[in-house]
């Protein structure tokens, strides 16, 4: 009902803003002119919506179906690279129970949900790869693009992260895989490079993040 009611509508005014040109700020077809950006932050800020640019108005449709079929092969896509680079040897046709897990069927027509499922993988082979060999790049912009694609499954995420550093921490400390550069207080430093890597992702993020709060603020509650 949600994809039908309201963000087919979304779509169809995100492709007429890119097409022919408006702002992302305000939209005058929110009944007598209201913001847009809360709406652009929550359902829209995935880069595989711009794939609505590329079909005519009246094959909006369609262009969700693509858009919802190439989600879930990116899905798919994502843990086999995670599955061949932290655990090489593992079948990777399991790779297709995770992108058609029950959540990614179910939630398939609330695609902004979809982005997370997307990036998870690399989430967590970049906090492994921050715990053992301390590359931060994977994991920093893993984060910012969770946060900034959806805020609202971005903070799900965040807790997730959380506990997921502390699970393969603990996980892996009986045999030293964790460290492999042997650096003392090993724990209380990977700690702190997951905290300032986790600040400088999520500042990343606050360019879509810090504009949506202060748009949606001027809501109900005020």
């Amino acid at each position: 009902l949600d994809l039908n009611g309201q963000y087919v509508s979304f779509f169809e005014e995100l492709r007429n803003k890119l097409l022919g040109g408006g702002s992302l700020l305000y939209s005058w077809s929110r009944t007598l002119g209201g913001e847009f950006l809360g709406i652009f932050a929550y359902y829209l800020a995935s880069p595989f919506s711009l794939i609505v640019c590329l079909f005519p108005a009246r094959f909006i449709t369609e262009a969700l179906l693509l858009m919802f079929m190439l989600k879930a092969g990116a899905c798919g896509f994502t843990m086999a690279l995670y599955l061949r680079s932290a655990h090489p040897g593992r079948k990777v046709v399991t790779v297709a129970f995770y992108a058609l897990s029950s959540y990614a069927v179910v939630q398939a027509h609330n695609t902004m949900w979809i982005d997370e499922l997307i990036f998870l993988p690399l989430l967590v082979l970049g906090i492994e790869r921050l715990i053992k060999e301390k590359k931060f790049l994977l994991y920093t912009v893993s984060l910012a693009y969770c946060a900034m694609s959806n805020f609202y499954i971005g903070y799900m995420v965040c807790i997730f992260t959380f506990l997921s550093f502390f699970y393969y921490y603990f996980a892996k400390s009986g045999n030293g895989e964790n460290n492999l550069t042997g650096e003392r207080l090993h724990l209380l430093r990977s700690l702190g490079r997951m905290l300032l890597f986790s600040a400088i992702g999520l500042l990343i993020a606050a360019a879509v993040i810090c504009p949506a709060y202060v748009s949606l603020a001027f809501g109900k509650n005020e």
